[in-house]
């Protein structure tokens, strides 16, 4: 297995259901929405017209999936889990296609496949919408075309000491891996490697999770 192994839409409250909706409170978001016990590996496949297509892996432990609403009072987001799901978030956003689906389920994790087509970048930024509008941008000059992504908006104050533990402690060896195939060769990126016309990087959990700033990632060609 890679690094990958240790992502618009609000739905209704209440308890577990049977489309398996993963409700989480917002002041745990990003750590839920893209690592906590998820392991993420998503592969971006960009056109010179800017539509493309998106496949995300992530494994999600069986016990999270049980957990339901934790607190009434917050705001609540879902990772897609099932079929239906996926066919929701799919269906709230213009521009997006699911083009396969696969789910599958061990004693310990429920590993989940996706491959979704996007007709533009503001489609696949939807996806993104919980780290800010806007979260992924195309511009171009005449030099060079940039596909920026902010990955987590940052917590704009620095966390206490004892949070920052906790989170170093249980992400540690928790990544997100993130490849970007781009129409023509890059010539830089903000973060990681590249090679032709790919760009990979791998985030560590902890360390994006704990970041005061916003955690973006730049690709040019």
């Amino acid at each position: 297995m890679t690094v990958g192994q240790k992502v618009k839409s609000r739905y209704n409250r209440g308890m577990y259901k049977p489309s398996r909706e993963l409700i989480i409170p917002a002041v745990v978001i990003f750590i839920f929405l893209l690592c906590s016990c998820i392991g993420v590996e998503m592969q971006v496949e960009l056109n010179k017209d800017n539509s493309g297509r998106i496949t995300l892996d992530y494994s999600v432990m069986r016990a999270l999936i049980h957990l339901g609403t934790i607190d009434e009072e917050r705001p609540f987001y879902t990772i897609p889990i099932s079929r239906e799901d996926f066919d929701r978030v799919v269906a709230a956003i213009d521009g997006l296609d699911l083009r396969s689906f696969k789910m599958e389920e061990d004693s310990a994790e429920v590993h989940v496949s996706a491959k979704i087509d996007f007709d533009s970048v503001d489609a696949l930024s939807e996806l993104f919408q919980s780290t800010g509008p806007g979260a992924i941008e195309i511009t171009s000059s005449d030099e060079r075309t940039v596909y920026r992504h902010q990955i987590f908006s940052g917590n704009h104050v620095e966390l206490d000491p004892d949070s920052k533990k906790m989170i170093e402690t249980f992400f540690k060896d928790y990544h997100i891996q993130y490849t970007l195939s781009t129409p023509l060769s890059v010539v830089a990126t903000s973060h990681g490697e590249f090679s032709d016309k790919t760009a990979t990087a791998v985030f560590n959990v902890a360390d994006v999770t704990i970041a005061t700033d916003p955690v973006v990632w730049e690709v040019s060609w």
